[in-house]
């Protein structure tokens, strides 16, 4: 039987679903009446966007109909709706086609609207019309429903068409970004005064309270901006459409990719004509250099370099391609369209799409991130694969740095490389370049012949992604073939790890080819249409994580719903709208008087006849107060503290993500793979209530484990969540009863305690007690030897005598949750908080995986991970498994990189306290392989004579080590000076001190594990709690119980110890864990923890 979830407070969607789904309906069936096919997925949920006046910039690929909705859009809102609609084109042959498209489907408009469409009503300019219809048209723009224009008529005429408009459809941004006032001319026409304009242009992203107050006055008579596709980001667009709009562009250029990507090596013609051969026609070859292309385009034949005086005929092949080809909407009219153009420069571009088509196997470019062969050409089943004829770099001269007009960014990045700092001065810059070796690698870097070498990875990303793109029927495959020097092979796989794709040095092409040519078979089924194309909803806890799973796929779209942020881009399951829940969502209700049936113990439901039969925990949002910064879950609508009504909701968010999930297909709770993330996750699922969703988990941040976890959704695992109650339900029974005792006994309310912070409080004061009985010591600090309970002082004689030598393996075993906490304690002096920061920021920006486990378990990946490295270095890998596959890894490391990559590539993301961390799991992970490592131990005996008193003492010591382990993790044992036999005359320092050490967070941390009664997600938490609660204090990284943590545990101890020691708080631990693993019944669970309660707390 699972524990029931009661929530007090509902969300409500801040847009009426209602009337927009009325509305989508009613648009659903003028499409089919008009078009002849339903809307797919995709463009359902483009609408609902639309109707629901929501802008956004269309995130889809090629195939799925983006255009022809916003064409249809515009159509319904002009004659069905009566409202003005504005499409903008990027070339006039696109203009031409809307045309097309128009008139084709005229009559089914009209037959649907049941009248006549004047002319007067719609009006498509084109250029190459006469003179007289040109003004004919100019005169009747401010009048027409519908127009359809060009980006330049935008910018030469705009005086024509300076009116509101209800629905504007942009097709591509970036033609119209090259006129610096084409978007301050948008957002004009779409209702948008000067003054709102001038406010939202400051630099700042955030919304100043003036801005907001005019937007308030003006929202409701903006009209609706649709972007149809865009590559490259302009920073006014950015700043504009995000303030005004509540969206920001992302980019048509994804990083969603099928590629296998070879190193070949040095360049060689005759190589080349070898692959182009078998690989055969439709490949991209990509220069560094005009000159080459130009020479290439000799030597290869059936290939054509694109220059300047191409570009616009291939910018339009690609815009006939990207929509018309693909949906087959001109094949029957094609040839009478084409005999219709009178334009010399569209004939043009006609006859050499022609020649594309039947004469050039191969097209060549420069790799340049402004080249339209690198950022914009999408033929899916035409282009096969591409070579690189040299990586696209950006080099610096390092010769000639006074050169530079703007030296600030240089000198950094030269300070990072050089010395791992973020700025020294430009002598010792040019100091280190003068006495560097050449060639030489650093990190991703190549010194050679005095320039400085960085791969151009997103232009290669960028230009190798023509070969693989997203089709409604899946990824196609492709293949990249990259010549240059291998000094370039390092840097450039390294810059691929960081990237999320690994470079091979060789393939099977035959089979290879196959494959591709497999993946462009086109599957045409739903009536002539490609497969459908979903959108999907995809939560996780942070707004970080959120953002660098987005960024794995390309730059994200930016959607702003209230205060959160989502990002969306395409993924090889669809369109991912990736958001942020912002951590919990709920918690158990404080309030008093709930009425629900039942018996209500702290807020936890018991229904029983003689045997409970059920279990109900009222749960509601959390608020945080502005005023006095508390946070409670309470359905209060004031603080509970200070009666405030400045509070912020959880609720709030969880709106947000309602709203969100009604223009998708699916949700998928992505939250952390604990007990902990899976009852988030659950919470989520029942306040959003959405008609599809999955569960994904994975243990890393990245690409590959992001794209498996997308391939194999799960169900909430309801045996976490029920342990996870219970956890919840036992803190409330007992620890809230136990506290509120507390609180009335010592009249102060900041008190607390608990099943796990009470133990560890015990600790601390009976150790403080051991450490305040102190004896005395006689100290020999030459040989570093104290004698306990000894009066000798000053010259005395020492004896050493060796008992026994003998060597000891040691296991090398990589961090789980606690020993790193342990380790980062005693070695880096960090506290555990600051610790599982550090591990979580980590862990969020993809470096290492989930840092909350128990377990020792590396996977294949890891341990491949780990063999590249050694590998690298040239050491002798020892292969060996850790234990039994775990639904968590132990810490790893999760790409194969030196810490020092690590710097460079994170330098304004990391602390170095974080690269310290990081490198500290990266040799600890390595040293896991390295084979057998052991330690020299010598047991000696010590005696210490001064005249007639003698004290003994024996010890062990480490006197040697060996193994690799050492050299890669110098801190696994710390080896002493080796002490020779025989008698020393030494002097004698005698002090009375304490007999042993106050626990440091390390050593309470240690007990927890031994003792089991900590966990992963509560050892960091559980010592927090009784810093905050001021029960200890921490000194000299020594914890301290104050007065009032005597207190607390003398009470504890005299009264309720049988509640609170730690043999039964592990007996506990272990049942819970049996829920989790769905050993034993959650109810039967409850039932125990009920009859403890009522021992001490009146329950009837």
């Amino acid at each position: 039987m699972n524990i029931e979830v009661l929530y007090l407070e509902k969300p409500q969607s801040v847009i009426d679903i209602e009337k927009i789904e009325k509305e989508v309906i009613d648009f659903e069936k003028f499409f089919e009446y008009c078009f002849g096919y339903r809307l797919k997925s995709i463009q359902r949920n483009y609408a609902k966007r639309f109707f629901a006046n929501f802008s956004f910039s269309v995130v889809a690929p090629t195939g799925t109909g983006k255009t022809i909705l916003g064409l249809f859009l515009a159509f319904y809102n002009s004659f069905v709706k009566q409202n003005k609609s504005l499409l903008i084109f990027p070339t006039q042959l696109l203009v031409k086609q809307s045309y097309d498209i128009f008139n084709k489907y005229l009559p089914r408009i009209e037959e649907y609207i049941k009248r006549k469409i004047e002319e007067e009503e719609y009006l498509f300019f084109l250029s190459f019309e006469n003179k007289n219809k040109k003004e004919e048209k100019i005169s009747r723009i401010s009048n027409c429903k519908l127009l359809s224009i060009t980006n330049q008529f935008l910018s030469r005429r705009f005086d024509l068409i300076e009116n509101k408009y209800d629905y504007i459809f942009v097709d591509d941004l970036d033609s119209i970004s090259k006129g610096s006032k084409n978007t301050i001319r948008i957002l004009k026409l779409l209702g948008f005064n000067q003054k709102i304009i001038d406010l939202a242009k400051q630099s700042s992203f955030e919304v100043s309270p003036e801005l907001a107050s005019e937007i308030e006055q003006v929202k409701d008579k903006i009209g609706v901006l649709v972007i149809s596709s865009a590559t490259l980001r302009k920073g006014i667009n950015s700043i504009l459409f995000r303030k005004l709009l509540n969206f920001d562009i992302g980019s048509s250029i994804n990083f969603v990719r099928n590629i296998d990507d070879v190193f070949i090596g040095k360049k060689d013609i005759e190589k080349l004509k070898s692959i182009l051969e078998q690989m055969g026609p439709g490949a991209i070859i990509f220069t560094t250099s005009q000159e080459e292309a130009q020479m290439l385009e000799k030597i290869i034949p059936n290939s054509k370099f694109i220059t300047s005086k191409n570009i616009k005929k291939i910018d339009d092949l690609i815009d006939i391609y990207e929509e018309f080809i693909d949906e087959d909407i001109f094949t029957e009219n094609e040839n009478e369209n084409n005999e219709e153009q009178s334009n010399n420069e569209d004939t043009e571009t006609e006859e050499f799409i022609e020649s594309i088509n039947e004469n050039i196997n191969y097209l060549i470019g420069i790799a340049s991130p402004y080249s339209i062969l690198v950022r914009g050409l999408d033929l899916p089943y035409k282009i096969r694969y591409v070579v690189f004829w040299g990586i696209p770099k950006r080099k610096i001269d390092l010769k000639n740095l006074d050169n530079y007009r703007n030296l600030y960014p240089i000198q950094k990045l030269l300070s990072n490389i050089f010395f791992k700092r973020k700025m020294v001065s430009l002598e010792r810059i040019k100091e280190f370049i003068n006495n560097i070796e050449q060639p030489k690698i650093i990190s991703s870097f190549v010194i050679k012949d005095n320039f400085l070498y960085s791969i151009d990875i997103k232009t290669y990303l960028q230009a190798s992604g023509r070969c693989s793109r997203i089709t409604p029927n899946g990824i196609t495959k492709g293949v990249s073939f990259i010549f240059d020097d291998e000094i370039f092979l390092e840097p450039f796989s390294k810059n691929a790890y960081f990237n999320n794709f690994e470079v091979k040095q060789e393939i099977d092409i035959q089979k290879t080819k196959e494959e591709i040519d497999a993946t462009r078979k086109k599957d045409i089924s739903n009536n002539g249409f490609e497969l459908d194309f979903k959108t999907y909803l995809m939560i996780v806890e942070s707004p970080t994580k959120a953002k660098q799973i987005a960024q794995m796929f390309g730059t994200p779209g930016i959607t702003k719903i209230g205060n959160v942020q989502a990002f969306e881009v395409l993924s090889p399951i669809g369109v991912l709208i990736i958001i942020p829940s912002l951590g919990h969502v709920t918690e158990l209700a404080v309030d008093k008087d709930i009425n629900i049936e039942g018996n209500n113990i702290y807020n936890v439901i018991i229904n029983k006849n003689g045997e409970i039969k059920e279990v109900k925990t009222l749960y509601c949002s959390i608020k945080k107060c502005k005023n006095c910064n508390k946070t409670f879950a309470s359905i209060s609508s004031k603080c509970i503290y200070c009666s405030s009504s400045e509070i912020v909701s959880s609720l709030n968010n969880v709106i947000s993500l309602k709203t969100l999930s009604y223009f998708v297909d699916g949700v998928l709770v992505a939250t952390d793979p604990d007990s902990e993330g899976e009852k988030i996750s659950f919470d989520l699922i029942n306040l959003i209530n959405p008609q599809n969703h999955s569960r994904i988990v994975f243990n890393e941040i990245t690409k590959k484990a992001i794209i498996k976890a997308l391939s194999n959704p799960i169900k909430i695992r309801r045996e976490l969540v029920n342990a996870q109650l219970i956890r919840r339900i036992e803190d409330r029974w007992i620890g809230f009863a136990l506290s509120k005792i507390l609180q009335e006994e010592m009249e102060d309310y900041n008190i607390s305690a608990g099943r796990v912070q009470s133990p560890v409080l015990h600790w601390i004061t009976e150790k403080y007690k051991e450490y305040n009985d102190k004896k005395k010591f006689a100290i020999v600090e030459d040989f570093n030897i104290q004698f306990i309970n000894s009066e000798i002082k000053g010259v005395a004689e020492l004896e050493i005598k060796i008992i026994d030598e003998y060597w000891q393996k040691i296991n090398i075993l990589p961090f789980n949750t606690s020993d790193i906490l342990i380790f980062a304690n005693n070695v880096l002096k960090l506290n555990s908080q600051e610790t599982m920061k550090i591990l979580q920021k980590l862990f969020e920006n993809g470096l290492i995986t989930y840092h909350r486990t128990d377990s020792y378990y590396i996977s294949d990946q890891g341990i491949n991970i780990a063999k590249e490295i050694y590998n690298k270095k040239g050491f002798s890998f020892n292969y060996r498994t850790f234990g039994e596959p775990h639904a968590h890894e132990a810490i790893r490391i999760t790409k194969p990189l030196e810490p020092e990559d690590i710097k460079i590539f994170y330098q304004d993301k990391l602390s170095p306290q974080d690269f310290r961390v990081y490198e500290m799991i990266f040799r600890r992970f390595l040293a896991c392989f390295s084979g057998e490592n052991k330690v020299k131990i010598a047991k000696y005996k010590f005696i210490l004579r001064q005249e007639e008193k003698i004290s003994e003492l024996e010890q062990e010591r480490i006197v040697e080590v060996d193994g690799l382990g050492f050299e890669i993790f110098p801190y696994l044992s710390y080896k002493g000076q080796k002490l020779e036999e025989g008698k020393h005359k030494v002097k004698v320092r005698n002090i009375k001190k304490p007999t042993t050490m106050l626990y440091s967070q390390a050593d309470i941390i240690k007990m927890m594990k031994e003792k089991e009664i900590g966990r992963p997600s509560t050892y960091a938490f559980t010592i927090q709690k009784l810093l905050s609660r001021a029960y200890v204090i921490e000194k000299f990284n020594r914890l301290i119980p104050t007065k009032k943590g005597i207190k607390v545990d003398q009470i504890l101890t005299e009264k309720y110890y049988s509640f609170v020691n730690e043999q039964r708080t592990k007996e506990l631990l272990k049942k819970i864990d049996e829920v989790e693993q769905n050993i034993k019944e959650p109810i039967n669970v409850i039932k125990e923890l009920l009859e403890e309660t009522q021992l001490f707390i009146h329950t009837p």
